[in-house]
């Protein structure tokens, strides 16, 4: 017996160590300019001093100082921030949905990741910046911080570090959209998801062990431009998904992306996509075209040399290869939104699916951060679902959705474009775990039915070169209802 209790309280402190090292640690800093933190803080508002790549220590937003907010002086913090900058640190530290939403994104890494956020009042711009991301306002031509993170493996250990960068500006604008500052929230959100996908240990994000490659020549990345790869996209794409699921308004700006019929996506001369004929040369219309010192302010290279040219061209969506068309971020985001919304008869179900598929995704290699992997995944999931007594009531209500509508969705983004050896060595290729879904072997007999079902909904013309009108949610809902049919449930026993 005595035994028996040793153990018991052994158990318990290995349990409570354990949640212990898992549990993730995150400090704010608020930072405002010089002259107003040393009136309110004193010598306590510290100059944020940093070491280069060489060496050489500088200092970082020259002009300002910053405090780590803590108890004792959170009362001054809160009579004297940025409304927003207060708004956001109240709404991150009490009771609120955002704060149930980013205590559960974090456990996407299982609790490894320590992350510093950092809020700055910008309202009077910035002089320089070399760690913050920086956007240009149109309106007084002044530097401001943009929204962004990343994220770093711990010299020591087999924890991780995160930095989440926020400011009054880019709040104010988020603040003006529809969702007011829900919306800004949901901006928050994706922040903090890009802390979770841990770098690979050899590659870091993505295949070129560079994300700039990815972003192309410019020093940002847009919405509509096609990346230099998947993993990239993806990962944006996520964080939008899951800023949109708390801000669902924002759900109405991507499907009228999905259903521009006309130019949509940008590719810039000095992006990875450039080289490769097929994509380049597709046909397209130019949004620019000329010297590098023409360009429009919202197009920075990474280089700029003293001569030179540089093309930004728009394509189409029906016009893009299909090899290449999730290497868009919102076309990412597009896939997790319709498995959320069309998936299951409840949300929170696909939900669980959607983040089980992060949840492996996020782990370090970047080898599954591809949408056929998330479909993989999830269609395994979804035969599960199919088998277990829940799944085995939806079937009975006539709400339960084949596994095969992961890989439709997949299909429909892409409209159709890649035959079906192309398709399933994508999916060979991004498996999850030591085995395919059951939807892989029964898939291809009901392709051409499901494409016949939803090309008139997306530009007709065989989902090929089509002209009509795109209605996104009427294809997916004629591919959802397709595929409610009881003869074509998949179940995986478990």
């Amino acid at each position: 017996m005595k035994n028996s209790k040793k153990l018991v309280v052994i158990t318990a402190f290995m349990l409570i160590l354990v949640n212990t090292m898992r549990s993730q640690k995150i400090q704010y800093f608020y930072f405002a300019p010089e002259t107003t933190m040393v009136h309110n803080f004193s010598d306590k508002a510290k100059i944020f001093e940093r070491t280069d790549s060489e060496g050489a220590k500088y200092t970082e937003l020259p002009g300002y100082r910053y405090i780590l907010i803590k108890g004792d002086n959170y009362q001054k913090f809160a009579s004297m921030a940025a409304p927003n900058m207060l708004k956001t640190y109240d709404r991150l530290n009490s009771n609120t949905q955002l704060k149930k939403e980013i205590d559960n994104l974090m456990s996407l890494s299982d609790g490894i990741v320590d992350i510093n956020v950092l809020l700055v009042d910008d309202r009077t711009g910035l002089s320089s910046t070399k760690l913050f991301c920086t956007g240009k306002d149109n309106t007084d031509n002044q530097l401001f911080v943009w929204p962004c993170a990343d994220n770093r493996k711990k010299s020591n250990g087999t924890r991780y570090f995160g930095q989440v960068f926020l400011g009054e500006r880019a709040a104010l604008i988020d603040v003006g959209k529809p969702g007011g500052f829900i919306n800004w929230e949901g901006t928050v959100i994706h922040e903090f998801s890009h802390t979770q996908f841990l770098p690979d240990p050899q590659y870091r994000r993505n295949k070129w062990k560079n994300v700039g490659i990815s972003y192309g020549g410019d020093k940002g990345h847009w919405s509509s431009e096609l990346m230099g790869d998947e993993q990239m996209a993806l990962d944006e794409g996520m964080g939008s998904f899951f800023g949109l699921t708390h801000n669902p308004p924002t759900a109405n700006r991507l499907i009228e992306f999905l259903n521009r019929k006309e130019h949509r996506f940008l590719l810039g001369s000095r992006s990875f996509l450039s080289g490769i004929p097929e994509m380049w040369d597709s046909p397209h219309k130019i949004w620019y075209s000329g010297s590098v010192d023409g360009l429009p302010n919202w197009i920075t290279l990474v280089r700029r040399p003293s001569e030179g040219d540089y093309q930004l061209r728009e394509y189409r969506w029906l016009d893009v290869p299909a090899t290449y068309v999730m290497n868009n971020e919102k076309m990412s985001e597009a896939y997790f939104y319709l498995m959320h919304q069309y998936a299951f008869a409840d949300e929170k179900k696909a939900y669980k699916r959607i983040f089980l598929a992060a949840k492996e995704m996020a782990k370090p290699n970047v080898h599954n951060r591809y949408i056929a992997f998330a479909a993989n995944h999830i269609a395994k999931n979804m035969e599960l679902y199919a088998s277990s007594v829940p799944g085995r009531d939806d079937a009975a209500r006539g709400t339960l959705v084949s596994s095969m509508f992961a890989y439709g969705i997949l299909d429909l983004l892409t409209h159709f474009g890649m035959t079906e050896e192309e398709f399933k060595n994508k999916l060979r290729k991004n498996q999850s775990g030591s085995s395919l879904p059951i939807a892989y072997l029964k898939y291809w007999s009901q392709r051409n039915k499901l494409k016949k079902l939803v090309c008139p909904y997306l530009g007709g013309n065989d989902c090929q070169n089509g002209t009509g009108d795109i209605n996104i949610l009427m294809a997916v809902t004629a591919m959802r209802d397709f595929l409610q049919n009881p003869e074509l449930i998949l179940m995986e026993p478990f």
